[in-house]
């Protein structure tokens, strides 16, 4: 996990856009990303926020714990 937060912090600071994300446990079916298109907006201890590029309504923001994130597309 620490090797994974460190990554999803150069990727904060570089304000790389991750073309999907997947994470464990959601109601997406298997091998579909959950979130698409978002940046790395906060990364904490334990978990990270996402933001949705180029939203209309304002920025949507998504927080997953780290541990969940099962694989990241860029």
């Amino acid at each position: 996990m620490l090797k994974l937060r460190a990554a999803l912090v150069d990727i904060m600071n570089s304000k790389t856009v991750l073309s999907s994300v997947y994470v464990l446990d959601t109601q997406n079916g298997e091998g579909e990303p959950d979130l698409i298109g978002v940046t790395v907006g906060q990364v904490g201890a334990d978990f990270v926020v996402f933001n949705q590029v180029g939203s209309s309504a304002g920025t949507q923001s998504c927080m997953v714990p780290i541990s969940k994130i099962n694989a990241i597309d860029y």
